[in-house]
């Protein structure tokens, strides 16, 4: 008999409003509200009436703005790229063993990012460029090379020494997005005069190479939201556009050498909501040029986010990175990087490439999501959620235009600005654990080694060059031809900078921080930073506080011992005193308190002057009465979980035996 479920009652709207307030006991609908990064209400329930005025909701994959995707296929005829950055090694042969064994292993593009490798790459020439990438076809493998400060030199490097017949992908990188990470104006002039000798010669050379890379991903990483990574990137486009054309480059040749490269974070449906408004919003700059929107579609290459990753407990990077990629292939993506999961503190090996490699395999040969077409299209709230992003995304690109454009305002530090302002809520929500990085701030395996950082440098930068002048892009390629590196083509070409962008923002810098610091002790005493715990009464009594405890202070680096509980104060106050522990927390319920904490905290005092006292829970009416008994602080839900760790760290000397570098 066939299954038609006419047989289950369809919910209405108001039935299910009427299921969750019932759930609250009491508690109104917009209790369960919560507030985005970018200013967004997000409410717990979502339906038709939320699309209605949408006017994009009927648009199909395919079709201008694109909000559903550049092909109306979507993946089926042919997938995302697997894009990898490989490991460099001894020589140029190396690298070209690595590279060609992770293509012959589901890769299917290739990344150099000379932010990391650019010592590695400066050394060579273009004899070694040649063998780097000898027998790999670059016209059925894109390359995506990002020459971040001084790797311009790259572009007529590259193009001089390989096959460019059929080459694909871009290299180049965005000198506005780069300077809001840097404290000295770069060379812009310069740069873009090379920039626009490029497009014009790969316009006509090498099509399907662009010179022209819009970077969202600099400003998520330096901690921005979702609309100000989409508004800044629209703004950088549009100043790039601005110069070129001041160079006079055609806008048919800037729209179709320029690629958009885009982080992906952890926020699942943001991201989704973000690639599609991407698209989106880049027609209707393209449309408000005067030029078809159908012809120059975003072309969007998207990353693993750097920002949220860890170096403890670094295998939970994994899952990160495995969500952030289905994320991308939901919103729409050409390309697609999935870092490492030990990316964030050394080179990766081989088994970390392969295990990021076979996340993406298995995301497109086993979870199958090539198969489905605009995948997101239906659900009320992604629709939703898209515009209100798109809308916002809108607003900051109109508020730097109007303020005189993109450059002018990176110049006056604003974009900057508002991403401090951004990053300062992550790191305040992070401290307080309402937002979580598992591993981290939460579930913290106290047991761990602190993992060192990477401080390598590889070879050294060569700094000397040929004052020359390009008048011509074939100039710069006749000069890669006759054996000039990346940084002599780069010093050649005025675009050399003798400074460093700001060091990488890490969310779990700080916590990591104090864990560096307990791992020190432990290396000097033989023994974590301990903490005892005055449980009292029964378990049923004490264990929600007890648990929450130990969660709180392994954030901190902090060995939690748990005895059970005390039947007695005189126990409990002989059980702290004879430990070796120089703090204990007391855990119970608000009622007990009462009872216990006064003689508990007086007799650990009494006999062990110098122990930390801290209670589990904030009793407001008590909290004075336990402060005179000799409490010296409360651990709770909205209390500062970071600063709380820190102070305990310097009350017993902890963080003064130094931090693991």
């Amino acid at each position: 008999m066939p299954i038609t479920f006419d047989e289950f009652p369809v919910p209405s709207d108001d039935d299910w409003r009427d299921a969750t307030l019932k759930s609250l006991k009491g508690k109104p609908l917009e209790a369960l509200n919560t507030q985005t990064y970018e200013g967004i209400t997000l409410r717990p329930l979502y339906g038709q009436q939320d699309i209605d005025d949408l006017l994009l909701r009927h648009t199909l994959p395919g079709q201008v703005p694109f909000l559903r995707g550049v092909k109306a296929s979507g993946y089926r005829q042919h997938p995302w790229y697997i894009a990898q950055q490989n490991r460099t090694s001894e020589t140029a042969s190396d690298y070209n063993a690595n590279l060609r064994d992770a293509l012959s292993r589901g890769q299917t593009a290739i990344v150099v990012d000379l932010s990391s490798d650019l010592a590695w790459w400066a050394q060579y020439r273009s004899k070694d460029v040649r063998a780097a990438f000898a027998d790999v076809d670059l016209k059925t493998v894109p390359l995506y090379v990002r020459t971040h400060l001084n790797g311009l030199g790259m572009q007529p490097l590259l193009l001089a020494s390989l096959d460019t017949a059929g080459m694909r992908g871009y290299i180049g990188d965005d000198i506005y997005a780069l300077q809001t990470i840097c404290d000295a104006p770069l060379a812009l002039e310069p740069m873009l005069d090379a920039l626009a000798m490029a497009a014009a010669w790969t316009a006509e050379n090498v099509p399907e190479l662009d010179v022209i890379l819009i970077r969202g991903d600099i400003y998520q990483d330096s901690g921005a939201h979702a609309a100000q990574e989409l508004g800044f990137a629209l703004a950088s486009a549009v100043e790039h556009a601005r110069a070129l054309q001041a160079r006079d480059v055609s806008l048919d040749t800037i729209f179709s050498q320029m690629s958009f490269l885009f982080a992906v974070g952890p926020n699942f449906f943001m991201e989704v909501a973000k690639l599609r408004a991407a698209r989106m919003l880049w027609s209707q700059v393209v449309s408000a040029y005067g030029m078809d929107a159908a012809e120059y579609p975003a072309k969007l290459h998207v990353k693993s986010a750097s920002w949220n990753k860890t170096r403890l407990d670094p295998y939970v990077n994994m899952l990160r990175t495995t969500t952030e990629g289905i994320a991308a292939s939901v919103g729409g993506i050409e390309s697609l990087e999935l870092l490492p999961f030990d990316a964030s503190y050394q080179q990766p090996d081989a088994f970390s490439e392969r295990i990021a490699r076979n996340q993406q395999v298995i995301l497109q040969n086993e979870a199958h999501l090539t198969e489905v077409v605009d995948p997101a299209a239906g659900s009320y709230y992604v629709e939703w959620l898209t515009d209100q992003l798109a809308q916002r995304a809108w607003a900051s690109f109109q508020e730097v235009e109007a303020a005189g454009g993109f450059v002018g305002a990176v110049a006056a530090g604003a974009p900057q600005t508002q991403i401090a302002q951004t990053r300062q809520q992550r790191e305040e929500r992070l401290a307080h654990r309402r937002d979580v990085l598992v591993g981290v701030n939460l579930f913290a395996n106290v047991g761990e080694s602190a993992v060192p950082t990477d401080t390598s440098n590889g070879h050294e930068v060569p700094t000397n060059a040929p004052l020359l002048e390009f008048h011509g892009f074939e100039e710069a390629l006749a000069a890669a031809r006759e054996g000039m590196t990346i940084s002599q083509l780069s010093m050649a070409m005025g675009v050399y900078h003798e400074m460093q962008s700001s060091s990488a923002y890490r969310a779990a810098d700080p916590f990591q921080h104090l864990r560096d610091a307990a791992s020190r002790y432990q290396q000097e005493t033989g023994q974590l930073p301990g903490i005892f715990l005055v449980n009292m009464g029964t378990m049923i009594s004490y264990k929600a506080r007890a648990d929450f405890t130990r969660g709180f202070f392994e954030a901190g680096g902090f060995a939690v011992m748990d005895y059970g509980g005390f039947d007695t104060i005189g126990a409990a106050v002989k059980a702290a005193v004879e430990s070796d522990m120089r703090a204990v927390v007391i855990c119970s319920t608000d009622d007990l308190y009462r009872d216990v904490v006064e003689p508990v905290t007086k007799g650990i005092k009494a006999g062990k002057p110098d122990m930390l006292v801290i209670l589990a829970g904030y009793p407001q009416e008590d909290v004075e009465a336990y402060q005179r008994a000799g409490v010296d602080a409360f651990i709770h839900l909205g209390a500062e979980c970071l600063a709380i760790n820190r102070w305990l760290q310097e009350q017993l000397n902890i963080s003064a035996l130094g931090v693991i570098s």
